[in-house]
């Protein structure tokens, strides 16, 4: 026997919540069909689907002394960043910074470079610090790519600090220099020398003690300047980019997440089989009144 169509939502377009529900237990295959090939999809995509392990390291910008030589002898050493946290961030962030660690760790084109790629994110959780999370294909992997995404910062900010004592250091060997020859020149003003050299006026000897006072302010300018660059090279006022920590990796994978994919899967074979059954009924009223239209149509002929 044909089933036929709920006549009472054809009539008001309402339809109860027993005959709704009568709706579905008619096609309740189309239902379980629905939800079996949603669940399917999502099996698939669990099989196919590579898993990911997410990996964190925390990193400490390093510093370096630095002090404005222009304000000796009033100078004040501060403690400078190597490079600033926008600067190391939009480095880190960069995709040649990421080529090269991805060099570094020895992969080719392929999965894994793909999950690196899509997973790579580095914040500034505090000021002078920053983190980097990234995923692999194991928990190995994430760890090593967390490494040596890590140990890449590090080197380049060691070559920076390293170019900056080496400038730091010219400075100091200019400044000895300028140093031994003042010194050379003020000793040369005693003795045996200062006596042939007496001023024969009073002029001439208020011009000559002003400039051994300006070769003795110069003098101490430069020693201060000295001792300056020797303290900014301590270890005090210098510190290298380090890692912070030991390296967090999860221990289960973190996508794909099993359980969501399975509930949400679910929700949407549930779904489609709710718009399939409902696309079904409503083109089965649509024919019966039709039908229904043209059986009415065919009376009034006959009766005429």
């Amino acid at each position: 026997m044909e089933r036929q169509p709920f006549t009472s939502a054809t009539v008001d377009g309402e339809m109860s919540l027993s005959e709704l529900l009568a709706m579905f237990k008619a096609h309740w295959l189309l239902v379980s069909g629905s939800l079996a090939f949603a669940l399917a999809c999502a099996g698939i995509y669990l099989v196919q689907a590579p898993s990911q392990y997410e990996a964190a390291v925390t990193i400490k910008l390093g510093y370096f002394g630095y002090a404005d030589m222009r304000k000796v002898p009033s100078w004040n050493i501060e403690k400078v960043l190597i490079e600033n946290e926008t600067g190391a961030l939009n480095r880190m962030r960069g995709a040649e910074f990421q080529s090269s660690v991805i060099s570094s760790l020895g992969w080719s084109e392929g999965k894994q470079v793909e999950v690196f790629k899509a997973s790579y994110q580095v914040s500034n959780p505090a000021d002078g610090h920053l983190r980097v999370t990234v995923r692999g294909m194991s928990p190995e992997n994430a760890a090593r790519a967390a490494t040596a995404s890590a140990d890449m910062i590090i080197s380049v900010h060691r070559a920076l600090l390293e170019a900056t004592a080496a400038r730091k250091n010219r400075e100091l060997v200019k400044v000895e220099s300028d140093i031994a020859d003042l010194e050379t020149f003020l000793r040369s003003l005693d003795g045996p020398a200062r006596k042939q050299s007496q001023p024969d006026s009073e002029l001439q000897a208020s011009n000559w003690l002003r400039i051994i006072n300006n070769e003795k302010s110069q003098l101490r300018e430069l020693q201060n300047q000295r001792l300056m660059l020797r303290e900014m090279a301590s270890a005090e006022f210098n510190s290298p980019t380090q890692t912070i920590g030991p390296i967090s990796v999860s221990d289960q994978a973190v996508h794909p997440k099993a359980r969501r994919v399975w509930f949400f899967s679910a929700l949407v074979g549930v779904l489609l089989g709710v718009f399939l059954v409902t696309v079904v009924e409503i083109r089965r009223m649509n024919l019966g009144a039709a039908s229904s239209s043209a059986d009415g149509d065919v009376g009034i002929g006959s009766c005429r």
